[in-house]
């Protein structure tokens, strides 16, 4: 996937995109879009009294349970495309159409100590914003322009540079939600509802993803894991797109994780399919920050905390299978050790535990790296390798 080519993809003037732009509508989430709604259109329903009394009600409503039911009474509408028929696998079945746009999500809890006002003059001040709203739960949305993309991960993509620009620019964390290119956007109750009249800037897109992980440091507490950090980072030695299409190609249930649609793939819940995703991402790259890209620009990344947990454990457990078919394939009590360092994955170990690991092998009498691995990991190393 190059990137550098989404800046240069629309040429459409973003007035004239504005003007012409579509979404499509649908009367509930559940239901099949009913035809196309403009901008203007929708924004003139949020400034009218229609939802008033619902807004009023979900905004009062303290648990987060009761507070979706009641949005679902809501219209909603597709800002990133045109969908034909059910939001359901509208892009996977080529039912989605994409127009340029993004909704871009800010919820109250994120707000740092900001209010609703505040977040929303920072919003519409800014030159990709085209509308600015309150939310049916009292958080703000921003409709902004954007490079139109091809497919979901280019979309994801997108969304990674604009979680990366609010930030960066505003101090705004968006919510990971919305990276969702067929993600419905409620209607709202805001009579102050802000519509650009003149024209927006399309938003530029970063070809690279920005290294390290800027945003987990400041709105994610680090965690004491030997494994969290690697002691040295590992260059990678293939591109993205090529681990990318490995990764798909292992079976067909990796390629429908990779989009993000895991429900009766894997597991009862999303934290299992994101666990399987990272091992297939895990056994084609050692670099521990290419692992963390690719996973943000599948189709089931969510928010920093659950990638990061989602990847140290895929690192183990690929570790793990790495010294448990090692100690099967190669059953020797000694051995060269340059020659079983240079055959052996350490490099799935990191920090601490792949010190550990190392040293365990030296001082032991066998120099057992496989099993001094199983020791690290607190596995059971078959019973021909235990001395």
């Amino acid at each position: 996937m190059d990137n550098s080519d989404f800046n240069n993809q629309d040429k459409t003037p973003p007035i004239i995109r504005k003007k012409l732009a579509r979404f499509s509508f649908f009367p509930r989430v559940t239901h099949e879009s009913t035809g196309p709604v403009t901008l203007a259109e929708m924004f003139d329903r949020i400034r009218s009294d229609e939802f008033e009394e619902l807004a009023r009600e979900i905004r009062s409503e303290p648990e987060k349970r009761k507070r979706n039911a009641l949005k679902t009474h809501l219209p909603c509408a597709s800002i990133s495309g045109i969908v034909d028929g059910l939001r359901k696998d509208a892009h996977s079945e080529g039912r989605f159409t994409p127009n340029g746009y993004l909704a871009c999500d800010f919820d109250i809890e994120d707000f740092n100590g900001k209010s609703a006002e505040e977040i929303q003059l920072l919003l519409k001040s800014d030159d990709h914003s085209v509308g600015v709203f309150l939310s049916p739960s009292g958080g703000v949305k921003a409709i902004i322009l954007i490079p139109i993309a091809t497919s979901p991960e280019e979309l994801n993509w997108i969304f990674r540079c604009a979680e990366t620009y609010f930030w960066k620019s505003h101090g705004l964390k968006m919510d990971t939600r919305t990276k969702d290119s067929v993600r419905l956007t409620y209607y709202s109750h805001d009579p102050k509802a802000w519509l650009r009249n003149g024209p927006a800037k399309v938003l530029t897109i970063s070809p690279q993803l920005p290294k390290g992980n800027e945003l987990a440091v400041k709105t994610v507490p680090k965690q004491a894991d030997a494994a969290s950090e690697p002691a040295s980072e590992v260059e990678p030695t293939r591109p993205n797109a090529e681990i990318i299409a490995s990764v798909k190609a292992k079976s067909h249930t990796a390629a429908a994780l990779w989009k993000g649609n895991w429900e009766g793939n894997v597991g009862p819940s999303q934290s299992e399919a994101d666990f399987s995703l990272a091992c297939s991402i895990c056994e084609e790259t050692s670099s521990h920050r290419q692992q963390d890209e690719i996973f943000r620009l599948s189709g089931l990344f969510r928010n920093d905390h659950k990638t990061g947990r989602a990847i140290r454990a895929a690192r183990e457990e690929v570790a793990a299978n790495a010294a448990i078919r090692y100690s099967v394939d190669f059953p020797r009590t000694a051995y060269d050790e340059t020659e079983s360092l240079a055959e052996f994955p350490l490099h799935c170990l990191s920090g601490v535990a792949g010190e550990m690991a190392l040293e365990i092998a030296r001082i032991t009498a066998s120099s057992n790296v496989p099993l001094a691995v199983a020791s690290v990991l607190g596995l059971s190393a078959p019973a021909s390798e235990r001395a």
